[in-house]
């Protein structure tokens, strides 16, 4: 019924058919609705200052730390596996 009235108030336009292809951009259409708990159990800070998170500098600083915290982290996860694997081959002995 929505799409006989919408083409209706087209006068007959059979382009009122057309479907976009596609998603959009962001499943998120308005970030500032976005409650401040996602992002804190995210893991981001949130500023009030929006414009700064687009200044090229603040985002390679960002995306230098979580580098570093990636890096951190593959580290903690190698040390542990070779700590298991450790464990492992001397309960064989």
């Amino acid at each position: 019924m929505l799409f006989l009235s919408g083409y209706k108030r087209s006068n007959y336009n059979d382009s009122f058919f057309d479907v976009k292809k596609g998603r959009a951009k962001s499943i998120i259409s308005d970030y500032s609705k976005i409650p401040p708990i996602i992002y804190e159990s995210a893991g981001i800070d949130r500023s009030d200052d929006y414009n700064t998170s687009n200044d090229s500098v603040y985002l390679k600083r960002k995306l230098s730390y979580y580098e570093k915290i990636l890096l951190e982290k593959e580290l903690q996860l190698r040390i542990i596996m070779d700590e298991l694997e450790l464990k492992k081959n001397m309960n064989h002995k």
